[in-house]
């Protein structure tokens, strides 16, 4: 009974991670990686998550959003997008604030999320059901 419990408890999440690939793993530098396996969503940019990022920033604090979706830093620049044509958003606040920062880099209000991160998950279930 606990080998049939066993592999039935295991297979639905094998199974999620097979066919519903909604996270990716975590983004790889632009001049060591093969950009071409990333997916670039609308707006030319590569997808870093496809969920948004509950962030808590300090007063005073300087912070650089990523715009590219390259960095392995996400939500925040570290670097990678140098050799392409996006640049990072600039950011700093006088205030303690908690915000929700778009990681697939589909907003149409940077850095904030505007849950265009919905319709990036259910294109890339369409693309997945086409196959």
């Amino acid at each position: 009974m606990a080998l049939f419990s066993l592999r039935f408890q295991s297979f639905p999440i094998m199974k999620l991670r097979l066919c519903y690939p909604l996270f990716r793993p975590p983004c790889v530098n632009s001049s060591t990686a093969n950009t071409t396996k990333l997916q670039k969503g609308i707006k030319g940019t590569y997808i870093a998550k496809k969920m948004p990022a509950f962030k808590k920033l300090e007063a005073n604090k300087r912070y650089s959003w990523c715009a590219c979706g390259l960095s392995q830093k996400q939500p925040f620049c570290d670097g990678s997008h140098k050799g392409t044509e996006f640049k990072p958003i600039r950011m700093k606040f006088e205030q303690s604030k908690s915000v929700l920062l778009c990681q697939c880099k589909q907003t149409s209000n940077p850095p904030y999320c505007d849950m265009t991160h919905v319709s990036v998950i259910f294109s890339s279930l369409k693309n997945i059901f086409k196959k």
